[in-house]
């Protein structure tokens, strides 16, 4: 009876484990919005630095609500020609947290470099647009 116990025992923990691993739900890996001091948002020739706490604020709410996962990330910059990077830009001065704003024939997407490409809305996308122009 304890052999059929532990195989159960066993059996349900590597079904928990094995439903970790799933991707789909996921969400971008961003610094900690205590430590931001300022966000650099730049597009071709255009950039602009945010240090106010609101609307540094508002691009966090709008990032952190992204969590439809749609596809992996193999490269340093979006495979597009047009896109708009963000930069954050912490009190220790070690972020490298970067984050590519961009709109294709498939709809608007955040990609984060090896973490993932994930789905928004349009409205977040002009949202974020409108903090550069």
């Amino acid at each position: 009876m304890k052999r059929y116990l532990l195989i159960a025992i066993l059996a349900l923990q590597v079904v928990l484990l094995s439903s970790c691993n799933t991707k789909k739900d996921s969400a971008l890996l961003l610094p900690n919005r205590t430590g931001v001091i300022s966000v650099s948002i730049s597009c071709d020739d255009e950039r602009e630095t945010i240090t106010d706490k609101r609307e540094i604020d508002s691009l966090f709410a709008n990032l952190s609500t992204v969590r439809i996962k749609s596809g992996e990330s193999y490269n340093d910059s979006p495979m597009t020609d047009k896109f708009i990077k963000i930069f954050f830009e912490v009190s220790d001065g070690l972020s490298g947290c970067v984050v590519y704003v961009f709109e294709d024939e498939n709809g608007f997407f955040i990609e984060q470099p090896y973490n993932g490409i994930f789905s928004i809305e349009e409205k977040q996308y002009t949202e974020i647009l409108g903090l550069l122009f």
